[in-house]
Protein backbone atom coordinates (compact mmCIF):
# COMPACT_ATOMS: atom_id res chain seq x y z
CA UNK A 1 0.00 0.00 0.00
CA UNK A 2 1.40 3.51 -0.95
CA UNK A 3 -0.35 6.93 -1.39
CA UNK A 4 -0.33 8.61 -5.03
CA UNK A 5 1.42 11.72 -5.14
CA UNK A 6 -0.49 15.02 -6.09
CA UNK A 7 0.08 14.72 -9.53
CA UNK A 8 -0.88 11.00 -9.87
CA UNK A 9 -4.41 11.58 -7.90
CA UNK A 10 -4.82 14.39 -10.64
CA UNK A 11 -4.00 12.22 -12.99
CA UNK A 12 -6.73 9.74 -12.41
CA UNK A 13 -9.33 12.46 -11.36
CA UNK A 14 -9.25 13.54 -15.00
CA UNK A 15 -9.93 9.56 -16.26
CA UNK A 16 -12.50 8.38 -13.94
CA UNK A 17 -15.97 10.37 -11.98
CA UNK A 18 -14.50 11.91 -8.65
CA UNK A 19 -15.33 14.28 -6.41
CA UNK A 20 -16.50 17.60 -7.98
CA UNK A 21 -13.90 20.22 -7.88
CA UNK A 22 -14.22 23.49 -5.82
CA UNK A 23 -14.33 24.93 -2.12
CA UNK A 24 -15.58 21.86 0.35
CA UNK A 25 -15.64 19.72 -2.99
CA UNK A 26 -12.36 17.88 -3.12
CA UNK A 27 -10.01 15.59 -0.72
CA UNK A 28 -7.77 16.97 1.23
CA UNK A 29 -5.86 14.00 1.45
CA UNK A 30 -3.98 11.99 -1.37
CA UNK A 31 -5.52 8.38 -1.47
CA UNK A 32 -3.89 5.50 -0.28
CA UNK A 33 -3.82 2.59 -2.99
CA UNK A 34 -2.72 -0.96 -3.64
CA UNK A 35 -0.76 -2.45 -6.03
CA UNK A 36 -1.89 -5.51 -7.65
CA UNK A 37 0.31 -8.16 -5.84
CA UNK A 38 -1.29 -6.02 -2.53
CA UNK A 39 -5.24 -6.77 -3.77
CA UNK A 40 -4.40 -10.30 -4.15
CA UNK A 41 -2.55 -10.90 -0.64
CA UNK A 42 -5.70 -8.72 1.32
CA UNK A 43 -7.85 -10.96 -0.64
CA UNK A 44 -6.41 -14.03 0.45
CA UNK A 45 -6.43 -12.87 4.29
CA UNK A 46 -10.09 -11.89 4.03
CA UNK A 47 -11.04 -15.18 2.50
CA UNK A 48 -9.25 -17.51 5.08
CA UNK A 49 -10.36 -18.89 7.83
CA UNK A 50 -10.05 -17.91 11.12
CA UNK A 51 -7.91 -20.06 13.00
CA UNK A 52 -9.27 -21.06 16.96
CA UNK A 53 -7.01 -21.27 19.70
Amino acid sequence: MFQLTREEYNSLRSQIVTLEIGKGKFSKYNPYVFTEHGITMAASIIKSEKLSK
